[in-house]
Formats: C-alpha cells, structure tokens, sequence
C-alpha cells in the first residue's frame, strides 16, 4: 500500500515538473526546477526502498536519499539568496564542495565502509538494518550547518521586514513564497528524519 503512496506521489511530482518548467525557467533561475527534480528523484527512491527484496537495491536507493538530501539546503539556500539579491557564491560554493565530498563517500559506502560499516536487509519493513561509520556524524554535521545558515537567512528577513518595512528588497509575493518553501522544507526534512 505504502509503495502505491510514492508512486502516485512521484507521478504528480513528475506532472509538476512539466507544469511549473517552462514558467519559472524563464522568470526565475533553475533553483526552482531543481528543487521539484531532487524531491521526485527523493520519492521514487523512497518507492525503491518500500520495494526492495535485497539489500543492493535498498542501499542504492537509500545512498540517492542521502546524496539527494545533501544537495536540498543547497539549492534552497540557493532560492533564497536569488529572491533576496544577497550575495552568495562564496558560501554556496563551499557548501557545493562538501556535498560532492559527502556524495562520493556516500556512493562508495559498499566498499569503503566510510558511511555505513555494515548493512543488511530487514526484509519485514524493507529498511536496511546498518551501523553507522564516521563520516554518517560529519553528514549530520554538514546538514546541521546548513540548516542553520537557511534559518539565519531567514530570520535575517524577518528582521529586515517587522523591524525596517523594507518591502523594496524583496516584496511581499516573495516573502510568502519564501515561506510557503521553508515549510515545504521542514516538512520534507522532517519527513527525512524518521
């Protein structure tokens, strides 16, 4: 029942790709597609699992949540300066490179040993009974650091908008999307966690 959940999810997900595409690649930059393609990728990886019968397919397709959830504070991170005007190369550009770091030690966990030391499949709830290597703490430790820099952004904002009513920097149609996105976030994020 579950797995028919993710599938219909991934299926609307995919619809809104091909909806919202050609509107916010011209107005707005790519942040926003990609947004949409890395929870799509997310949900039919989250179906992968909730089918899986071995232990392979279930890593692959638990290694692509964790990569996809490297890159989600990014490119949110990402919307944000691009709606504020803020400058933000230099950050995200740090970011971007500790993600590639983490996605590569993520991908090669099988033969390494770096992210998961061992693994197997539970094959009652289809999830992979494993015990967490050294860099599982510095993975949390990136997505900790970058939610925290998401979230001074966004205080930031609220403080430039109920202190100065600065509403030229950014107006007030961005400011709810801002928003609307945060919660879409936290809850996927959430959602992530446990």
């Amino acid at each position: 029942m579950v797995s028919f959940i993710y599938l219909g999810i991934f299926i609307l997900s995919i619809l809104a790709i091909k909806i919202y595409l050609p509107m916010y690649t011209k107005q707005h930059g790519i942040h926003y597609i990609a947004f949409l393609i890395l929870a799509a990728i997310s949900i039919l990886n989250y179906y992968f699992i909730a089918t899986a019968v071995s232990a392979d397919v279930s890593l692959i397709a638990q290694k692509n949540i964790y990569a996809v959830m490297l890159f989600f504070p990014l490119i949110f991170l990402g919307i944000l300066c691009e709606l504020c005007k803020a400058p933000n190369k230099f950050v995200l550009e740090i970011l971007s490179f500790f993600a590639i770091i983490l996605t590569v030690v993520i991908c090669t966990t099988d033969m390494t040993g770096l992210f998961y030391e061992e693994y197997k499949l539970n094959p009652a709830t289809h999830n992979i009974d494993k015990v967490y290597g050294i860099f599982h703490a510095v993975y949390y430790a990136y997505l900790i650091i970058t939610f925290l820099l998401t979230f001074y952004v966004i205080f930031s904002l609220l403080i430039v908008f109920t202190i100065f009513s600065i509403f030229s920097f950014v107006s007030s149609s961005k400011f709810l999307m801002i928003c609307s996105i945060s919660l879409l976030f936290s809850k996927m994020c959430n959602e992530f966690s446990s």
